[in-house]
């Protein structure tokens, strides 16, 4: 009978929310909603299907060693990036998925230069 009740009060908790993944280029970013940190990038926001007002989701922009680590592991030469932090806005009418902000604008494979 408690697994009964669980299982419908799990069916009516999640049944009435919405889950956003905020991702970015780079990865691993400082990520914020309203201005309450929500985590490293990729990272998961919830919010309950009765929410009212915009979400201010902000990503802080990557360290010069996190474009550096960016450039080792992707083999690639940065040419241009985004130095400051982006915003983007979520009403109640926006859907689920993946809100992304990409930082690095330009690259090149760095085994093509030499």
């Amino acid at each position: 009978m408690r697994a009964l009740w669980f299982g419908m009060a799990m069916a009516l908790a999640l049944g009435g929310c919405t889950t956003y993944v905020i991702d970015s280029n780079p990865q691993g970013l400082r990520a914020s909603v309203n201005n309450v940190e929500a985590g490293l990038t990729p990272c998961r926001y919830t919010v309950w299907s009765d929410w009212r007002y915009p979400l201010e989701v902000t990503v802080a922009p990557p360290s010069n060693r996190q474009l550096q680590d960016y450039a080792n592991a992707h083999r690639v030469d940065i040419h241009e990036t985004i130095r400051s932090p982006q915003t983007k806005v979520l009403t109640p009418r926006s859907p689920s998925g993946t809100v992304f902000f990409e930082f690095v604008t330009s690259e090149f494979d760095a085994d093509a230069r030499r």
